[in-house]
């Protein structure tokens, strides 16, 4: 053989002297307690007979040795088993206590929330979403298929697949959203108890050339909510833009010529 396999041989030879080594020291340590319990029961075994010749050779009215040492041993047993019984009966109250403190702890691990969302924030959100799908369809969103929008249950934003929408839609879409987003989150605060104040303000809504229908049909879902002002500002010119606010039944049309801010 090579001296490597030479070596490698040696290393298993000593491998297995090591294991027989700790084999027979585990023997050896089994053999010791085993002595020691034979040592035990031999010594009880002398007591037995000392406390019996004892009672042979006492008087006859003298109580019998072994009767008395068997009344100590029983009474010593007695004594140890009253304490293993209170220790038992402790440990069984404290069981009781762990018990009630984990039904508590059971239940209210129960009541938190499935998810990163408790279920009145999942509804929530899920109001906002169904929401902002319709007001796609009804703008008629061109870049993607408005069904397969969702809102993202991490930061809020409008996403498909997992993608950020803000970056992957053309200019007149990303106003679309921006209007069916603020929209939605005025119409998911009519239903349930939010911060939102109810007031939707819009600048210039219609930019990046959006069709005129869609932009009056987002004026017309507006109009829908209940208990939310939305104030726009707009330089559309359309001559029947004022009919059509009047017809939709907004409480005013101000009219502003020259500069909004002047010099006072």
């Amino acid at each position: 053989m090579s001296v490597e396999q030479n070596i490698e041989f040696l290393e298993e030879q000593l491998e297995l002297f090591r294991a027989v080594l700790a084999n027979a020291r585990s023997a050896i340590e089994a053999s010791e307690v085993e002595i020691h319990a034979h040592r035990s029961e031999a010594e009880n075994l002398r007591n037995r007979i000392r406390s019996l010749r004892e009672t042979i050779t006492s008087p006859g009215l003298t109580p019998s040795i072994d009767a008395i040492s068997e009344r100590i041993r029983l009474e010593q047993r007695i004594t140890n088993l009253e304490y293993v019984h209170e220790s038992f009966e402790d440990a069984l109250a404290e069981f009781a206590q762990l018990a009630d403190e984990w039904k508590e702890v059971e239940e209210r691990r129960s009541r938190l929330p499935k998810g990163s969302l408790s279920d009145n924030d999942q509804n929530r959100v899920n109001v906002l979403e169904v929401s902002f799908r319709n007001q796609l369809e009804l703008y008629h969103m061109e870049s993607l298929d408005p069904k397969t929008v969702t809102i993202s249950r991490g930061d809020y934003d409008p996403e498909v697949a997992g993608l950020n929408l803000s970056a992957d839609v053309s200019a007149s879409d990303l106003i679309r959203m921006q209007w069916a987003y603020l929209l939605g989150l005025a119409e998911a605060s009519r239903s349930f108890s939010t911060n939102h104040l109810g007031l939707v303000m819009m600048d210039e809504p219609q930019q990046q050339s959006v069709q005129e229908n869609d932009f009056r049909a987002m004026l017309e879902y507006a109009r829908g909510l209940q208990n939310v002002q939305l104030v726009i500002a707009t330089s559309d010119e359309s001559p029947t833009l004022p009919q059509f606010l009047t017809t939709l039944g907004a409480s005013r049309v101000h009219n502003i010529q020259g500069r909004v801010i002047t010099e006072l």
